[in-house]
């Protein structure tokens, strides 16, 4: 297999897209990942020029509060709109729409796999009507676990994503290097914030008292705290948008975090572990069947 070829099934899996084959792409009108949201082209190389993985790594070391790193590529004399971004706003929220399109698709593997083997079993004339009833239940208990296992998977990549979403917006933004004393000053001085609009329960007034003067003295910590009991404890998009405008990293990082919570939400939900794609009990099989008692049971 050649590499390139590797390469984009790789970028495809963690965009949640599909390679689209050589074959399919013809005279440049198809792209070489095909995705509902997304126009991807690919392009692999042994070894990137020096000065792009610089440009890339000051990027990413210098992105703070859940600043997106961004590189961008540009010729000179070339117009300025078709510079080149090596990262995008998004990622995050791309990311989860592609484990969740993995899970459905995994889901609905197995559901296909399940069928097909039900279908051989009563299809054939060589076996006992026991020993079809005895298959039938052992093929329904296995894709039962293995539906269930696709998803505790996905609730437990879920539940990550979220916690490093809530992390980029709400964590302290101190280099890894910071003294312990600096660290300790911080963490006190969030606290303090934390504190001061614990007892706020309106929206209106929250952002009446605090968010302007967060915004005209710079107090991110202040920012974040506003942040967490408007947005996150009292749900009120006024605030939401009051922050964002004043820091428009932070707003990016929560559209990240709605995103996370909402993959952690429908990981969560009916549709995910009772309906969508789940295997159906085969109306063959023996009420009295120990894999239906245990797969019922769990």
């Amino acid at each position: 297999m050649k590499d390139w070829k590797a390469c984009e099934r790789r970028v495809a899996a963690i965009l949640g897209g599909r390679r689209v084959p050589v074959s399919g792409r013809q005279r440049g009108d198809a792209p070489d990942i095909l995705h509902p949201r997304l126009s991807v082209e690919v392009k692999s190389r042994s070894k990137l020029p020096a000065w792009i993985e610089e440009g890339m790594r000051r990027a990413e070391s210098s992105s703070t509060d859940g600043r997106v790193p961004v590189c961008v590529l540009r010729q000179d004399r070339r117009p300025y709109e078709e510079a080149v971004g090596l990262r995008g706003d998004h990622s995050d929220v791309v990311q989860a729409d592609g484990r969740k399109e993995r899970m459905i698709e995994a889901m609905a593997k197995n559901l296909a796999g399940y069928r097909k083997a039900l279908d051989r079993i009563r299809a054939d004339r060589d076996l006992s009507g026991e020993a079809k009833s005895r298959m039938t239940s052992e093929v329904y208990a296995k894709a039962r676990e293995e539906h269930r296992r696709i998803v505790e998977d996905g609730r437990d990549r879920a539940a990550k994503s979220y916690e490093t979403a809530a992390r980029r917006v709400f964590g302290l933004s101190l280099p890894g290097g910071a003294p312990g004393a600096e660290r300790a000053a911080a963490q006190s001085s969030y606290r303090d914030a934390m504190f001061r609009v614990a007892g706020i329960d309106d929206g209106e007034e929250l952002n009446k008292r605090l968010s302007g003067m967060a915004a005209a003295t710079g107090d991110r910590l202040l920012q974040k705290a506003i942040l967490w009991r408007g947005g996150l404890e009292l749900g009120d998009g006024s605030v939401v948008e009051a922050v964002a405008s004043s820091e428009p990293e932070i707003g990016r990082s929560w559209e990240s975090l709605v995103a996370a919570g909402d993959e952690l939400h429908a990981a969560g939900s009916d549709p995910f572990t009772a309906g969508m794609h789940a295997p159906p009990r085969p109306e063959d099989m023996p009420a009295d069947s120990p894999a239906s008692e245990a797969t019922e049971a769990g």
